[in-house]
């Protein structure tokens, strides 16, 4: 009896080794192009309305901590031309926006302070502005490249 009772109180186990990897992940994506942008002429003397667009937006996640969004531009604006983006960003830890920012062939910082967030379409704001001493130019484009690096 004593040889059943301590049968009935053993137990058999089986051990294993789970072995994982979270990656680091940053991604950014941005939704179809803004609408064509058009000054096309000024009050008598005064210099011409800028126009703009926030027809498109930006999506961000990331997992690690602080990333930062930066924009360039593949080529200077013409002379008496800029072209300025906005990203409307959340705030806290999704990201402080930067407010607008001109574009050029160096990058300029749009949203910081990002850490451990994801953003679905936020806001893209561009203006286009000219002063008189722009000259005319017709379907002109500009590539705009955003990217996420460490704050």
């Amino acid at each position: 009896m004593l040889a059943l009772s301590m049968n009935a109180f053993a137990s058999w186990t089986a051990e294993q080794l789970v072995t994982f990897t979270i990656g680091a992940s940053n991604e950014i994506s941005v939704s179809g192009p803004p609408r064509l942008m058009e000054i096309l002429a000024a009050s008598a003397g005064e210099e011409p309305d800028p126009v703009t667009d926030n027809n498109t937006s930006i999506s961000y996640s990331t997992n690690s901590s602080n990333k930062k969004i930066s924009a360039g531009i593949d080529t200077d604006m013409p002379t008496g031309v800029t072209l300025q983006v906005h990203i409307a960003s959340p705030g806290g830890a999704q990201g402080i926006s930067q407010g607008a920012q001109p574009l050029t062939m160096t990058s300029a910082d749009l949203v910081t302070g990002i850490s451990k967030a994801a953003v679905q379409d936020a806001t893209i704001t561009y203006t286009l502005s000219a002063t008189t001493t722009a000259d005319p130019i017709e379907n002109e484009t500009r590539t705009v490249t955003f990217t996420m690096t460490a704050d």
